[in-house]
């Protein structure tokens, strides 16, 4: 429980404060989301969804966006990883870079979504063009160092991780 509340408070602060100094063209990484998404696919259960709805409260209080928003696309994420990694090999790294790809497109297509319905007109197309297709490739490049760190911290944390196949 004191690893949740830890990843609760930190991942925002590691994503408001170091994030912003790997930006690459305006595009800065969601931390935050390749955690919840590679956490998920390890772990599953509830602790990926805990962390991704206050973690995303949290970066709603932040960020200035209405309450609540991004922690339903975190949450929305976590299910969905979480329900993927039965049928996978939740352990390999190149298969977590993958769901962190699709999770980065479904995570702002639920963002857009809100804000969209909260007579905010979105332009879809730029918006998906400019910073959800970019920001996912960037997140899949960190998602390869944050792996290999979850893995270990996981096994850590609850022993062996035995892969399905």
């Amino acid at each position: 429980m004191v690893t949740l509340l830890l990843a609760c408070l930190w991942l925002p602060a590691i994503q408001a404060g170091v994030s912003s100094h790997m930006q690459v063209a305006h595009i800065m990484p969601d931390v935050v989301l390749c955690v919840v998404v590679i956490w998920s696919m390890l772990i599953g259960g509830t602790e990926a969804l805990l962390v991704g709805f206050f973690a995303g409260l949290i970066l709603d209080l932040v960020s200035g966006n209405p309450l609540g928003v991004t922690a339903l696309a975190l949450v929305t994420v976590s299910l969905l990883t979480g329900n993927w990694r039965r049928g996978l090999r939740r352990t390999n790294p190149i298969l977590q870079s993958v769901a962190v790809f699709i999770a980065s497109l479904v995570y702002y297509s639920v963002l857009l979504l809100v804000i969209d319905s909260l007579d905010a007109h979105v332009a879809w197309w730029d918006v998906l063009l400019t910073v959800a297709i970019p920001s996912g490739l960037l997140n899949v490049i960190i998602a390869l160092p944050l792996s290999a760190a979850l893995h270990r911290t996981a096994t850590w944390l609850n022993g062996p991780i035995i892969s399905v196949r």
